[in-house]
């Protein structure tokens, strides 16, 4: 079936050249926060549009007051006094679990619906088959339909009851490029977010940092480590994620009371992290925020690897003035691990024949205890359903990983609410390992593990410090010299080019820096020979060891180990050694203060 083009020309949004979607077809809208929704919600046909998130609605509600919004929390009555209301035409945003319940309610005859979001039928065919499920169920009882997305789903991977529905898609103008810098590490990702948050709260960096980060727990685990490092004011951050019990108590168990779900609307914070709940579909406005995205590979929580997301998160923040670029940190992911589509298709097929043999002996296995911890292994697996206590294969998420390997080789366009748009090519296998500006080098050494309030190697503080000195950065040189005043000392007096001499070794810094000092030579010798009360020291290396500081102080003198007497208190004794006698001194006191 031909796709059917819809020219947009300079438009920059739907509703300057339509008055309605397309009917029983596909729309393929191309860019996102075009206001596709907003179409249906100010038109004049009574409209139910389905949304994957209940922060979807909650974001579309704050500026419409007239929309009815249905999901779990709202009861019946309240949807049957929305219908029964003199509200003319009727605009209902329901989640895509709750559309069997507003289905009944209604008679959808009288209706069209909006599918939005569409490719999360593909995205949740892995985790959310029951919502998929309650959509192709019911979506066809409606006067008419249509389905929207951003993000296009190749018809091979698409769920076979909607290949057959008549594509539409946007062609739009004057689209403009935006730049994804990828910044990849093997370890501590979490921490090294936190070393980068430090730099915005120290107002190293520009702007307010938004975090796209599909981990409730890395989260908390990161605050956590901004906590310790003495950043415990929760007003500096926000946390918009599923607003349910168990995150709001994972929540304040790990952080504390004060810290709470957030909403797009609330006020704007210095800091913010954003879960799956706002990646489709929401409005984010602060003309300060910078978008970053983190996905954790190796964390089997986050469902799916926000980077398949990465066309819808990149126009979240509507009015932001930091277009350029948008940040992808990331540790090495599982769609990472196949260098072309056939071998990623060659694992997942072999991911549903082993979800085959698993209910094989699931099925064969009599002894209920055995089939109960069998049950429990397929918790986080995505290839196998439990229906009414029976178990069976997912074929949805057949579609699904493929549709997300897919969705990282394709070319994305998004719009922003003023003129500009912008276009990025994802391509997995070419991902640079490194920032192009130095400045967000997140190393967790040195200074960085200092202000994360952990014991950093002295070496590397220097080092750091004479990088800061060269760059002119004053609140990193002022965090240095807080913790560490001899790196300062020895800067100040030795210079860079001594220190490096001196291997960044502060016993020698000590030394070398008294050896300079204003005060006089008897007070330095003490200082350098450093012996104590009651210490026992050998006559020949004494002498020695004195040598070597009149050498270092400039003093033309010839060392006998008698000098020892003019800084000290001291009786001669002796040991045998090897059948001869060894003469020893033995410090009774410091004379010279």
């Amino acid at each position: 079936m031909n796709t059917i083009v819809i020219n947009a020309g300079n438009s920059n949004y739907l509703s300057e050249f339509l008055e309605d979607l397309p009917d029983n077809g596909f729309l393929e809208k191309v860019v996102t926060g075009c206001g596709c929704t907003s179409v249906a919600l100010t038109n004049n046909k009574n409209y139910v549009i389905t949304v994957p998130y209940v922060s979807i609605i909650k974001n579309k509600l704050a500026s419409n007051p007239n929309v009815l919004g249905v999901y779990e929390d709202i009861d019946d009555e309240e949807i049957l006094e929305y219908l029964s209301s003199s509200i003319n035409p009727k605009k209902i945003l329901v989640t895509y679990d709750s559309l069997r319940r507003i289905t009944k309610l209604l008679n959808p005859q009288d209706y069209k619906i909006l599918v939005d979001e569409a490719h999360k039928l593909i995205d949740s065919g892995s985790f959310r088959t029951e919502a998929v499920e309650t959509v192709l169920e019911n979506y066809e009882k409606y006067n008419s339909y249509c389905f929207a997305t951003a993000t296009p789903v190749k018809d091979k991977y698409q769920l076979p009851q909607l290949v057959e529905i008549q594509k539409y898609q946007v062609k739009w103008n004057n689209i403009k490029p935006v730049n994804i810098e990828y910044c990849k590490f093997e370890d501590d990702l979490n921490q090294r977010i936190a070393v980068l948050i430090i730099k915005y709260l120290k107002e190293e960096l520009p702007g307010n940092p938004y975090f796209f980060i599909n981990s409730v727990t890395s989260i908390i685990q990161i605050i956590s480590s901004l906590k310790k490092a003495g950043y415990n004011n929760p007003e500096l951050y926000k946390i918009i994620c599923g607003n349910n019990k168990n995150n709001e108590a994972k929540i304040k168990h790990h952080l504390g009371s004060d810290y709470t779900i957030g909403f797009t609307t609330d006020p704007i914070k210095k800091v913010t992290f954003c879960t799956a709940t706002l990646f489709e579909g929401s409005d984010l406005f602060d003309k300060e925020g910078v978008t970053y995205v983190i996905t954790d590979g190796r964390k089997d929580n986050t469902k799916y690897d926000v980077l398949t997301t990465l066309p819808q998160i990149i126009g979240r923040l509507r009015d932001t003035k930091y277009k350029n670029p948008v940040y992808v940190l990331l540790s090495p992911s599982y769609y990472f691990s196949y260098t072309t589509v056939e071998e990623f298709e060659h694992h997942v097929k072999g991911q549903l024949k082993e979800a085959e043999e698993f209910i094989s002996l699931y099925e064969s296995t009599p002894t209920s205890m055995i089939r109960e911890a069998l049950k429990r292994d397929i918790e986080c697996n995505a290839y196998v359903l439990e229906r009414n206590d029976t178990l069976k294969v997912n074929t949805s998420a057949l579609y699904a990983e493929m549709h997300n390997y897919e969705a990282l080789h394709t070319q994305y366009y998004y719009r922003d609410s003023v003129t500009e748009g912008s276009f990025a090519t994802i391509n997995i296998h070419t991902i640079p390992h490194i920032f192009t500006k130095a400045n967000l080098e997140l190393n967790v050494e040195g200074l960085n593990k200092l202000r994360l309030n952990k014991k950093a190697n002295f070496k590397d503080l220097c080092i750091d410090y004479l990088k800061c000195k060269e760059e002119n950065i004053p609140t990193q040189i002022k965090d240095i010299e807080l913790v560490f005043p001899i790196i300062k000392e020895a800067y100040d007096l030795l210079g860079a080019d001594k220190m490096k001499a001196l291997k960044y070794q502060k016993t020698d810094f000590k030394q070398e820096l008294l050896i300079r000092g204003q005060i006089n030579n008897n007070s330095k010798i003490i200082r350098l020979l450093d012996l104590n009360v009651g210490e026992l020291v050998e006559k020949n290396k004494i002498k020695l060891r004195i040598q070597q500081i009149y050498n270092d102080l400039s003093i033309p003198k010839k060392a006998k180990a008698t000098d020892l007497s003019q800084w000290y208190s001291i009786t001669e004794c002796g040991r045998i050694v090897n059948s001869k006698k060894e003469k020893r001194f033995k410090i009774i006191s410091i004379d010279v203060k």
